[in-house]
């Protein structure tokens, strides 16, 4: 508990320094929590969020390249 409880600070410390206008890679050893952090960390910190897991990459391309960008950003 005490690598996830660090880590969510790390997470906290990011939130209010980037404002809303930097993105995060989350970087580690394989099954070691991160996705499970990320997913926690913006249940609970945001109102909504988007999930991309690259763990299957097959596709990601044509669907990353279909979205479109919001016209204003909350933050």
């Amino acid at each position: 508990m005490l690598f996830r409880r660090k880590a969510y600070q790390t997470l906290m410390a990011w939130k209010s320094q980037s404002n809303g206008k930097r993105a995060m890679l989350i970087e580690e050893a394989r099954r070691v929590g991160k996705s499970t952090l990320a997913q926690e960390f913006a249940q609970h910190e945001y109102e909504g969020h988007l999930v991309i897991d690259a763990e299957h990459r097959h596709g990601y391309s044509a669907t990353i390249s279909q979205l479109r960008p919001r016209t204003s950003w909350p933050g």
